[in-house]
């Protein structure tokens, strides 16, 4: 479960950050957005700690691929066509 932190101001967010990052060399900004439950306040933090060379910010582009749920279906049963054939009698 993750856990929620709150800051009552920009630069109690912007330590934070600083803190973690002197723990490791890189930090995930989807996992900070969901720490903190705000994309619009951790925006705000990196770019502050940006405009005063604190930090570097590499933009990395995400996506994520799912199943539809015919997708779903298909995986688990396979295709119409796979089980029509499948259940074909072969002489």
């Amino acid at each position: 479960m993750v856990e929620h932190k709150s800051y009552s101001n920009d630069e109690e967010l912007q330590a934070y950050i600083l803190k973690a990052l002197s723990n490791s060399d890189h930090l995930d900004s989807d996992t900070l957005i969901t720490e903190v439950m705000g994309a619009q306040l951790v925006d705000a933090a990196l770019k502050s700690l940006l405009v005063d060379n604190y930090v570097a910010l590499e933009v990395v582009s995400k996506q994520k691929i799912e199943l539809s749920e015919e997708g779903t279906e298909y995986a688990a049963k396979g295709t119409p066509e796979y089980q029509y054939t499948k259940e074909l009698a072969l002489d």
